[in-house]
């Protein structure tokens, strides 16, 4: 339903607010229109209501167009007629072809724009009046219908429905609208289930359905169509019917060496949410390139519990592996209930030492360059001293399963020695990183990956530590999220701005909130705030 629905720019905040009239070098009009006071009235007999104003002390007369426009500007819909306005303020009121308003919902209708037009005599010389309002802003008569069911139902019980029909602009319940409620089970039409409800004071209706015990279908779907005056709002919701039981895949740990065993344990649940006893079920392991390694059939015991033991071969490649678990019988089947974990197989060769890299800054704004010191220490605590290190920039680190490596993009490599602390200072320039930044990216910043090698010269034993630094092109973000899914045309929605630090720290600031305006294209501007087309809310 859209009596308007809020759309905000994410940096500043844009809404559609005014359309500055045309000057082609003549005289000024005297005509303007009082865009805040029009209203679009939805009745049985649609009014446009438009205020105008005539500034001069003469009657001025002319022609007015109204057209109604979709969102790729196409005229729809349009009323002409003659105007005759004397001085002061006069309010316009144009009747609307209802077979059009008729055939739409409402909400359909928010997303149309108003263009009006009022052309004076010729021989008066002043440029067309005119201008676009967007229609959510001044419907008059608009209503929303909200729907609530749960999302699985069991055949043979009764299923509820819980309708509510307000304003969307103010959110007054709507008491006695008539709404047909259809229930369908799968693609079976002509054996719909129909019934007829009304609102109470509080908006709400509330029917339950008495669901067939047999149902050959997977899914259904209920429809409310509620209809005040000649003008209807629908909604539809789809429902799961299909009764499947629950599998719980887990393993002892997520990570193994070739030679050891994992553990593998199953609870299975029927769907009556009891244990599935006696069920056999089917328990696969396979490889990244999709190879089986393993394959058992396991039953399950009273409890619905089945368990399985994975002996890993010592010569077994390294990598990711995808344990499964399904009944047996239904491995092809996609609906059947499944359960999947992945575990990994991995060499872990305890370090002698470990390696530490801080960088200078939590985050780098434009101009600043990023210092990182690295040192590194043996696990009985003492400091490294006699080592080389090499520092590089890190891109798409990836595990290659066939090669049995891992692979990844190194860059703008920067190399040296501990000193004697056992210490190394490796100067970082991030200018280039920030050629890269997009002005219009929601982030403004960008996290980058580097790795720090350190090679203990006297045991050429090498160990590394990746860490991660932000170059961001605001030391503050601001993130503006909107409350309200409708506002009122005279009632501002509700905002709520958080502001940051780049390293995520809150931050204490003030500033300008803007409400814009898109432009004659329906589009809005990069900086719409520096021109004429906003205004300042907070």
């Amino acid at each position: 339903m859209a009596c308007l629905r809020a759309s905000y720019a994410v940096c500043v905040l844009i809404l559609s607010f005014l359309l500055a009239s045309h000057s082609f070098g003549q005289t000024p009009p005297s005509l303007r229109v009082d865009e805040q006071q029009i209203k679009f009235r939805l009745n049985s007999h649609p009014v446009v209501e438009l205020p105008v104003v005539n500034t001069s002390e003469k009657t001025q007369v002319g022609d007015f167009r109204l057209e109604l426009l979709d969102s790729n500007n196409k005229v729809e819909s349009l009323v002409t007629g003659r105007f005759q306005e004397k001085p002061g303020t006069t309010v316009e009121k144009v009747e609307w072809p209802l077979d059009y308003l008729a055939n739409m919902s409402p909400s359909s209708l928010g997303w149309r724009r108003l263009h009006y037009s009022f052309v004076q005599r010729p021989e008066v010389g002043v440029a067309p009046v005119e201008g676009f309002v967007q229609l959510s802003r001044v419907l008059v008569g608009v209503f929303e219908v909200r729907m609530t069911v749960a999302s699985k139902a069991k055949p043979g019980n009764k299923f509820p429905v819980r309708i509510r029909v307000d304003d969307p602009s103010n959110g007054k319940p709507l008491h006695g609208t008539a709404v047909d409620l259809t229930l369908e089970l799968g693609d079976d039409d002509d054996n719909a289930i129909r019934h007829t409800v009304t609102t109470d004071y509080s908006g709400y209706a509330v029917y339950s359905f008495d669901l067939p015990k047999e149902i050959q279908a997977d899914e259904g779907t209920v429809k409310a169509e509620a209809k005040r005056g000649p003008y209807s709002e629908d909604v539809e919701l789809t429902f799961d019917l299909r009764s499947k039981g629950k599998l719980t895949l887990t393993t002892d740990k997520p990570l193994y060496q070739p030679g050891q065993q994992a553990h593998l344990r199953v609870l299975a649940f029927g769907p009556d949410k009891r244990a599935f006893a006696g069920k056999d079920l089917v328990v696969t392991i396979e490889d990244e390139d999709g190879d089986e390694q393993f394959h058992e059939t396991v039953k399950t015991s009273r409890f619905g519990v089945a368990s399985a033991d994975w002996d890993i071969p010592q010569k077994l490649c390294l990598g990711d592996y995808q344990v499964h678990a399904t009944l047996k019988g239904s491995e092809d089947d996609y609906d059947a209930p499944q359960a999947r974990v992945t575990v990994r197989v991995s060499r872990y060769e305890l370090p002698t030492f470990t390696v530490k890299a801080d960088p200078d800054r939590k985050y780098y704004l434009p101009g600043e360059d990023a210092t990182i010191t690295i040192s590194a220490d043996y696990l009985f605590g003492k400091p490294v001293r006699n080592a080389n290190v090499r520092l590089v920039n890190q891109q798409n680190r990836h595990w290659d399963f066939k090669e049995q490596k891992w692979v990844t993009e190194e860059s703008n490599p920067i190399e040296g020695t501990f000193d004697k602390e056992g210490r190394f200072e490796a100067k970082v320039d991030l200018q280039n990183d920030f050629k890269d930044f997009n002005p219009e990216d929601y982030s403004h910043y960008e996290d980058l990956t580097f790795a720090a090698y350190v090679t203990d010269l006297s045991t050429k034993r090498t160990e590394q530590r990746r860490f991660r630094i932000r170059p961001t092109e605001r030391p503050i973000q601001l993130y503006v999220t909107s409350g309200d899914s409708w506002s009122a045309p005279d009632k501002h929605p509700s905002l709520y701005v958080t502001s940051s630090y780049a390293d995520g720290t809150p931050a204490s600031v003030s500033g300008a909130l803007y409400f814009a305006e898109p432009n004659n294209a329906g589009e809005f501007e990069k900086a719409p705030w520096q021109g004429g087309r906003s205004k300042v809310l907070a």
